[in-house]
């Protein structure tokens, strides 16, 4: 993944792209103007500015631009772009909600105070959706063929940066798709549910120190699902005392308010991976079993290491890739998911790292958990750095893709620095590699617990 300078010049560059292709430039806007339509008297250049494609004009451009477009309004269930339509008008959204209706009946509802309407609305051509007021709606239709070519000497637009006008519209699709996600992150507006309310309860009742185990338990039980992985937990082998336990109470005791909080946060963190879509729903339930592949060999890792929490490593594997959750669930929105899987699959390759590392922040929590989320796929870490759970998440990455052809550029397994900081009481490569497929045996037990219903 790339660092945070190269996240910000992309982000940049996005804004250029679109610029160029929506064919604004930083010559006048005489030709905008239609002299069969009334001159909007209420559109300031303020309010152009708060979409995304206009943000880099010049103030005189926004003020002629919003003398030149009249306000369009809509009715309630008016639909005002049709499915398959080749009209490539640009459409903002000003006001009120709307609806976005797929060929296939899924539906993205867009309210006007959110960051994805200062998007264009659904602006693959041909159109992928229906859209449909769901209330009362003012929005801008702004036609391309009135609008000027981008000036040859631009002053404003770096001409290394400008896309040609045949370019493929899908490229720029999966540049708003994560250009929405930085921008909401950043604005704390984020489209992600919240962390599961079993887990908020629980973390608060623990953080509070107010609260013991028969409160808890009584927390943990208003879910039955939790309850029932959180005792089959207690039971298993990892944790099992001499006797069998059979109330949620005694499976708090056994594990302590730590652990069964750690637990608890993992079982409810997998219901963030679900989908309205099926196309997307398959791709959530292979980013789950990613998850808790990495989240069982981190846990199993960390049991041979003093140093290290179990169920911390446990929780940092499974929430290392949460950004891709954030970036299939705004998927839909910009582009088609039953056919774009490769903007998806590129989305999440360029972003999935810092995202990640954005909601955890967001969520407050520890600094090592979201270092080792934005760290989880830095094969050349820097080896002067302390072992920590980023390491474990690395080597258990690496020892994942050891049954698949075609690495590439990924090291061996012995060359990672994060592979030798590990078990440093094993001096050579080859006892280490068999000491860690040793551990990594039990992992399908472990998966099994995590997966269960």
């Amino acid at each position: 993944m790339g660092d945070t300078t190269s996240f910000k010049i992309y982000e940049k560059t996005l804004y250029l792209k679109h610029l160029s292709r929506s064919r604004y430039g930083s010559t006048e806007f005489s030709r905008l103007k239609d002299p069969m339509k009334k001159t909007n008297t209420h559109l300031t250049a303020a309010n152009l500015r708060t979409f995304f494609i206009l943000r880099d004009l010049t103030e005189a451009q926004l003020e002629q631009l919003a003398q030149s477009v009249d306000i369009q309004t809509a009715k309630r269930r008016t639909r005002i772009i049709e499915r398959g339509s080749e009209d490539d008008s640009v459409y903002l959204l000003l006001s009120g909600t709307i609806e976005l209706v797929a060929e296939d009946g899924r539906k993205t509802t867009i309210e006007d105070s959110h960051s994805n309407a200062k998007t264009p609305i659904s602006q693959l051509i041909p159109r992928k959706y229906d859209v449909i007021a769901l209330t009362p709606i003012q929005y801008l239709k702004l036609n391309k063929e009135l609008l000027p070519a981008q000036a040859e000497a631009a002053d404003t637009i770096d001409n290394e940066l400008l896309i040609a006008e045949e370019q493929d519209d899908n490229e720029w699709a999966e540049g708003q798709l994560c250009f929405a996600l930085y921008e909401d992150i950043n604005t704390n507006q984020l489209i992600l549910p919240t962390l599961p309310d079993i887990a908020i309860q629980i973390r608060k009742a623990i953080k509070d120190k107010v609260s013991d185990a028969g409160e808890v338990a009584a927390i943990i039980q208003t879910d039955p699902a939790i309850t029932a992985k959180l005792m089959r937990a207690a039971n298993s082998a990892l944790y099992a005392g001499r006797l069998p336990i059979n109330t949620c109470l005694a499976a708090v005791v056994r594990l302590g308010l730590d652990t069964t909080q750690k637990l608890v946060l993992s079982f409810s963190m997998q219901e963030l991976f679900k989908s309205q879509s099926k196309v997307l729903q398959l791709q959530m339930r292979q980013a789950l079993g990613h998850s808790i592949k990495i989240s069982a060999l981190c846990y199993l890792l960390a049991r041979r290491i003093d140093q290290f929490d179990a169920e911390e490593a446990m929780l940092a594997g499974l929430l290392h890739d949460i950004g891709v959750v954030a970036i299939l669930c705004y998927a839909e929105m910009f582009i088609d998911p039953s056919s774009d899987h490769q903007q998806i699959s590129n989305a999440i390759t360029r972003f999935r790292s810092q995202i990640s590392g954005m909601i955890l922040r967001q969520w407050e929590f520890p600094a090592e958990i979201i270092d080792a989320s934005v760290e989880a796929e830095n094969w050349e870490r820097d080896p002067s750095k302390p072992l920590d759970y980023a390491d474990l998440i690395i080597v258990a990455q690496r020892y994942c893709l050891e049954e698949h052809a075609g690495t590439g550029a990924i090291p061996a397994m012995e060359e990672l620095s994060s592979f030798k900081k590990l078990l440093p009481g094993k001096s050579q490569p080859e006892e280490k590699l068999a000491l860690i497929h040793e551990i990594f045996r039990e992992a399908d037990q472990l998966e099994t617990l995590l997966q269960s219903k």
